[in-house]
């Protein structure tokens, strides 16, 4: 409840806050089966049980942005059920074996579920928090199944280890200790979200949403270096054409909304695996692992056209138009191979800028000559800032 209240920017917590309460509301009548009717304690221990496993269940799902794999409805049909059979064998054919073994089969399904929604899809998921959620979530269910087996199938007398008062007493000392354990994986999965999305908003261009520079600087090097022949890299340099007069013809916040036009269309064009990021100003970067240089180009081309065909902001700014530069990694070598890629690409696009704008520039090794002879290009204003 205290993460719920402090932490109301991560969804989930409150959720999954509710439903520890349900369970220990539970374990409370539970306790008062013997001052309460057992109508009762059968009813309303095992409705929180459920409620309070579906709650945290949901909120499992909605801190790791994942849809439960019951839905409300489903859920309130099957309880509804449950709640059916545990006073048949409460009320018309009593059965304490059958109604304790159904309920921690039921349990057993919880944690199953409940280790699924926060189970790692890739190694990059991997977490603490994640890792202790899981194992209490196991613990418990392995505790459970044991339970129901124990009493379905034991033949044993009253007097043995494994009577139906000593099978329910262990159980429940393991859900004890795993919930201690939960709570702090609980603790460490917040702490952990947090820090993924304050690394996140450093990583982020607040007015583009693309990779900001320092970003782009630090994953594209490790990822165009790890490529090895015959894979290439190809590297996309985009500059907004005439970006400066829209600033002073049109004032600051209608270039800021073309910069947030070309970004989405930027995205919309690359999908979800290409590095996007503002590089600075009016430029963006885009880098392409295993694209060859044809393949590149007409991503290029892509992007120039989607570009122009853009809807603008204001009517009075007109068309909107960029210039490209691409270059590709096939057969070089260089200590510093990322950088030298970038430099490329930005002399391609200059190139572009200098042969009419609204184009795609392939580089070629000419064009440093042409570049040296320029002033000082944006890229290596940044590189130096």
């Amino acid at each position: 409840m205290f993460l719920a209240h402090s932490y109301t920017e991560i969804a989930g917590i409150k959720e999954w806050a509710i439903g520890r309460t349900l369970v220990a509301a539970a374990l409370c009548f539970y306790m008062s089966r013997l001052a309460i009717p057992v109508e009762l304690s059968v009813f309303l221990g095992n409705g929180l049980l459920c409620l309070g496993l579906y709650s945290a269940l949901r909120g499992n799902c909605k801190v790791v942005a994942r849809a439960p794999q019951i839905s409300l409805k489903q859920f309130a049909l099957l309880l509804l059920l449950l709640l059916a059979v545990l006073m048949y064998w409460t009320i018309i054919n009593y059965s304490y074996v059958y109604r304790v073994s159904l309920m921690s089969l039921v349990t057993t399904a919880f944690m199953l579920l409940l280790i699924d929604s926060i189970r790692p899809r890739s190694k990059q998921q991997r977490s603490l928090g994640k890792r202790l959620l899981i194992f209490s979530y196991a613990t418990q269910a392995l505790s459970e199944s044991s339970k129901a087996l124990a009493l379905l199938f034991s033949t044993q007398p009253e007097n043995h280890l494994f009577t139906a008062q000593s099978v329910t007493a262990l159980p429940m000392f393991i859900a004890a200790c795993a919930s201690i354990i939960t709570t702090v994986g609980y603790f460490a999965l917040v702490v952990e979200t947090l820090n993924k999305r304050l690394i996140a908003l450093s990583d982020i261009d607040s007015l583009t949403q693309t990779l900001n520079r320092r970003a782009l600087l630090e994953k594209a090097k490790v990822l165009v270096e790890q490529q090895k022949p015959p894979y290439q890299t190809a590297i996309l340099f985009i500059d907004i054409d005439n970006f400066k007069l829209i600033n002073d013809t049109h004032g600051h916040a209608s270039g800021d909304c073309v910069l947030q036009q070309v970004a989405n269309t930027l995205a919309q064009q690359l999908g979800e695996a290409p590095l996007l990021a503002r590089f600075g100003g009016e430029e963006f970067v885009v880098i392409l692992p295993d694209t060859s240089e044809k393949l590149a180009l007409a991503i290029g081309e892509n992007i120039r056209s989607a570009i122009e065909a853009m809807t603008p902001v204001l009517t009075a700014i007109g068309r909107v138009t960029c210039s490209v530069g691409v270059t590709t990694s096939a057969q070089k070598q260089n200590a510093d191979l990322f950088f030298a890629l970038l430099h490329e690409a930005d002399s391609a696009m200059y190139h572009a800028k200098q042969n009419g704008k609204n184009r795609v520039s392939l580089y070629k090794p000419k064009m440093k000559r042409v570049k040296q002879e320029q002033q000082q290009s944006p890229l290596e204003v940044n590189l130096e800032l």
